[in-house]
């Protein structure tokens, strides 16, 4: 590679006591000399002699955007953790002992910009090796002027963006031949590269250490091979870039020949200077929407084919029989050929793909039909669900062939489209490409890509050997605790669907991994609550409280997702979904002191939410800018007619419950009460009084139950401008979860709820959508629990989620109609409310403190369950319980003995008269009433238990329909 100048003698630096204190703030933020753009990649290096071995070796680091390093030769680890203008995170790693002598540290830093994960700063890197040397804690290493530092040529800052709005940074377009093989080894020559460029100490001004663990690396194996074969073979394809060099393209014809020409979209053409009149028509095949063909007539003799290449670049597909003037190459658009070529599977010369012990080795032959633009050869993996990842094999060919990889989550007749075109608004293209040097390379990316299917395309006529083919998913998943087993092999499937989304979707944050990796909070919420019943990490939590409490809007209501990159957006369930995470992380692990740091925060949320309330007490939301029809003229009790669901939105509430965005809307108003009643118990739990909030609370609870009730029964939607909407699913399941049901009204909106559930697809107002969306099965099924409705519940869990299941679903869906939108994703942690379900209710265990646990089972029809639950602790419960004959009910529990709990054994009022239980083999309830420890309640009989680390439960009843209890854990 080209040199760049050196601006001064490189030094050796010497590990002494006086280098710098022991810690990453002392050491200097640094950056290469040249100013930084998106997309490019620096690469630091720096050396230091230690002249005594040194121990208790560790290395704090943090760079902007993301940063891999090595340490001598070997690779460390990869980081930050997304990070905002308000806290940054350095990484640490635990090291080796380091013998005397040279000391090399290694560190690429790519400057990959975006709109959802960390907010840039400024591209550098700032980063301390230490270590105790003859007792002595030293700095061994730490980044200073005496650093090399250069911006890399091998990677293109102009590559397209992934997302087109900025979401995710750029594709990763990588030319090999540029980029020496061993630039982060010991022996590589540096001098005469340029040294770093020494930044303000502050900045990176909030630097505290990570709090959460580093994310796991989990190997995934391709699982099928699902085609291989030719793109576009009868073709040359031309990618064009506004800057390509071969414009225009130039050709000869012996004979007059009518030209077909393909081509992404319709662009303009120009034959000779001529436009080309012909007419564009669609070419109908649904694995390339948005490419064209026309014909044109040309007379013989020498020809100039012009193109008006659009800003994002396009590609022309033309006879291989013309001889043209143009090269392949490296454009800047990895998505492009797969965009136009047409897919043929098993033509001569297709790689052949072999899978064996966890990994792909795939052959490229010789091209059959070798010339100076070859049809490209393409390979479709399936990897089993969509995971976040990243791509990683052995790539060995001739110096300049193109390697193309692209990911999808779906299949378009048998065909992934990592680059869909107007399926996905033209702003979508998850790709990446490399070339190649002639020598085997190690191929992967820098940031992780999302999909369960991937697209290899290679460009060349020389053969190429692909070897190690695997990908390394990224997750801060590394155990899954949690478990849950039934006689119902569908229920199972989905408890454990559940979970394996949530691994794709909780990395650094609980985040949608593929469409934006934002940590919108209310897809957090739900994923929460997957996590809480398998994994048990409360570190990732607490870290999202915080971020999201870091930079609320200046009226002080939390944003919807954070780090919110300066966005002003507002949902209001959004962001009061965050006070409740709050309230149930203090409530599961007793940490007041967060509590004490986040409450005022949730202080000043509290009092910028007064600003919607009318004057009955209830938030009152505007209705937006967009047109509705006849909204306010409509009569009582009877629905608006909606000219589109396009609501300027001050809440989701579901994806389906835009009747509840507007107005008195009764879900919100559920969750503002609630607010308001944790928020006392917040306040007192921090010494102050909460009196207040209970009042407030009180006062909104009743104007929800006279206003927004129903004659008819069940909450109405909203109530606008005094007419009370029809009634919702999510009316009444927030109104239930959260408390603000009166006692003789919860059978009569529990019912109403089954009832709305009914037609499940409707067009009531001009437009079809399901009546609750996937997300909102997150309250549905909460407040059926509740009420004891698991008949109901596993209905809706076997039918909704079942069809997902026989749609082929591996992960759940955005929505339940994701598979129909190329722009929704399908694996999206919001939707793993079954997971939760089972584990809480049926299975029965319900863990909401850091002291106490109960087990409260719902058992419904089925005949057995076992399972376990992850503590906060680290213990874990586990639980089996089985129904074996009519009237019988047995149950094992597994549990901390220091820690009390509480049994709940399902039984109806009607046969606690007549029904014996025993507790390790000791009669705890009798039909004549002598058991001493036993407390019959309306849900079922409750033993309170400690001591011990295993409790047998028997229950013998007269032979008749069971129960299912009302359980209500608040």
């Amino acid at each position: 590679m080209p040199l760049l100048p050196c601006i001064q003698p490189a030094p050796v630096a010497s590990a002494q006591p006086s280098l710098a204190p022991p810690s990453i703030h002392h050491a200097a933020p640094i950056r290469a000399a040249q100013q930084s753009r998106a997309g490019n990649v620096t690469l630091f290096r720096g050396q230091a002699t230690l002249t005594q071995p040194a121990t208790t070796v560790r290395l704090e680091i943090f760079a902007d955007t993301r940063y891999e390093v090595w340490l001598n030769g070997v690779w460390v680890g990869r980081g930050p953790a997304r990070f905002s203008r308000q806290r940054q995170e350095y990484d640490t790693y635990t090291l080796t002992d380091l013998p005397a002598g040279p000391q090399t540290l290694a560190v690429l830093v790519h400057d990959n910009p975006n709109l959802r994960r960390s907010e840039a700063i400024q591209t550098g890197l700032q980063a301390a090796l230490l270590g105790t040397v003859q007792g002595q804690a030293q700095a061994l290493l730490h980044t200073s002027n005496r650093w090399r530092a250069w911006i890399s040529p091998a990677w293109n800052p102009d590559a397209r963006d992934v997302h087109g709005w900025g979401l995710l940074g750029k594709q990763e377009l990588l030319d090999l031949r540029q980029l020496p093989p061993d630039w982060n080894q010991p022996a590589f020559a540096d001098v005469g590269l340029p040294f770093a460029f020494a930044m303000p100490a502050n900045t990176y001004p909030h630097l505290h250490p990570r709090s959460i663990p580093l994310l796991a690396d989990v190997p995934r194996p391709p699982v099928a091979v699902v085609s291989s074969g030719l793109l576009s073979p009868e073709q040359q394809l031309l990618e064009l870039d506004p800057t390509t060099p071969q414009l225009p393209i130039k050709f000869s014809t012996s004979a007059p020949i009518s030209l077909p020409i393909t081509a992404i979209n319709t662009p303009t053409l120009l034959l000779n200077d001529s436009p080309i009149t012909a007419t564009w028509q669609s070419s109908n095949d649904p694995r390339r929407p948005d490419v064209y063909t026309l014909a044109t007539s040309v007379p013989a003799g020498d020809h100039r084919l012009s193109v008006a290449v659009p800003p994002l670049g396009t590609a022309i597909g033309l006879p291989v029989t013309l001889t043209t003037n143009y090269t392949p190459h490296l454009s800047h658009d990895a998505g492009r050929l797969m965009q136009i070529g047409e897919p043929v599977l098993g033509a001569e010369g297709a790689p052949r793909v072999t899978l064996a012990n966890g990994r792909a080795q795939i052959s490229i032959p010789a091209h059959p039909a070798p010339r100076a633009n070859p049809a490209p050869r393409f390979v479709v993996l399936d990897f089993g669900r969509s995971i976040h990842a990243r791509l990683e094999l052995v790539a060995q060919g001739a110096a300049g062939t193109i390697i193309a990889a692209g990911w999808d989550e779906r299949l378009v007749s048998g065909h992934p489209l990592p680059a869909p075109g107007i399926l996905h608004k033209n702003v979508w293209s998850h790709a990446d490409a490399w070339v190649l040097d002639d020598q085997p390379r190690r191929l992967t990316t820098l940031d992780t890509r999302t999909g369960r299917y991937l697209l290899l395309v290679i460009q060349g006529n020389a053969p190429v050997t692909l070897t190690d083919l695997h990908a390394f998913e990224e997750t801060l998943v590394q155990q899954v605790v949690g478990q849950f087993s039934s006689d119902d092999a569908q229920l199972n499937r989905i408890w454990q669907v559940g979970v394996d989304t949530l691994i794709p979707n909780m990395t650094d944050a609980y985040a949608d991994p593929w469409r934006e990796r934002g940590q919108w909070w209310g897809d957090a919420y739900a994923a929460q609550h997957v996590n809480r019943v398998s994994v048990g990490d409360v570190a990732l939590w607490r870290r999202g409280l915080r971020q999201m409490a870091d930079d609320p809007r200046p009226d002080g209501i939390m944003p919807p997702f954070a780090p919110r990159h300066g966005e002003p957006t507002v949902l209001l369930d959004y962001s009061m979904l965050w006070l409740e995470s709050l309230y149930r992380y203090w409530q599961l692990t007793g940490d007041t002191a967060l509590v004490r740091e986040l409450y005022p925060a949730a202080e000043r949320q509290l009092q910028a939410l007064r600003q919607f309330e009318n004057t009955h007490g209830l938030l009152d939301l505007p209705i937006g800018s967009q047109p509705i029809a006849a909204l306010s003229a409509a009569p009582p009790l009877r629905a608006p007619r909606l000219d589109e669901p396009e609501l300027s939105r001050w809440a989701l509430i579901d994806w389906s419950g835009f009747l509840s965005i507007i107005g008195e809307s009764t879900p919100l108003n559920a969750l503002y009460a609630a607010n308001l009643r944790w928020m006392s118990e917040l306040a007192e739990a921090t010494g102050r009084n909460g009196q207040a909030y209970t009042q407030r609370s009180l006062a909104v609870q009743r104007a929800i139950n006279a206003r927004l009730w129903r004659d008819e029964g069940g909450y109405a939607a909203t109530r606008f401008e005094g007419t009370l909407f029809p009634p919702t699913p999510q009316a009444q399941a927030w109104a239930l979860r959260y408390g603000m049901v009166p006692p003789a009204r919860q059978a009569i909106a529990t019912d109403v709820l089954l009832d709305e559930m009914t037609p499940f697809i409707r067009d009531d107002y001009g437009f079809r959508f399901t009546v609750v969306e996937i997300y909102g099965f997150v309250w549905l099924l909460d407040a059926l629990g509740q009420q004891g409705r698991s008949d109901a519940a596993l209905d809706l869990i076997r039918t909704h989620y079942g069809g997902l299941l026989d749609q082929g679903a591996t992960t759940w869906w955005e929505g339940f109609t994701s598979i129909a939108h190329q722009d929704s994703a399908l694996s999206h942690g919001w939707g793993g409310a079954p997971t939760w379900y089972l584990s809480r209710y049926v299975l029965g265990i319900q863990i909401d403190t850091p002291q106490q646990w109960q087990v409260a089972p719902q058992p419904s029809s089925l005949r057995r369950a076992n399972g376990r639950m992850p503590l906060v602790n680290g213990n874990q419960i586990s639980v089996e319980w089985a129904q074996p004959a009519c009237g019988i009910f047995t149950m094992q529990v597994q549990a901390p003995a220091a820690q009390p709990g509480t049994l709940v054994v399902p039984l109806a009022p009607s046969l606690q008269s007549r029904s014996t239980i025993t507790l390790n083999g000791q009669v705890v309830w009798s039909p004549d009433g002598s058991a001493a420890i036993a407390t019959a309640t309306p849900h079922g009989i409750a033993l309170a238990v400690q001591g011990a680390s295993s409790y047998r439960i028997t229950r013998e009843s007269p032979c008749q329909a069971v129960w299912v209890p009302l359980v209500v854990r608040e």
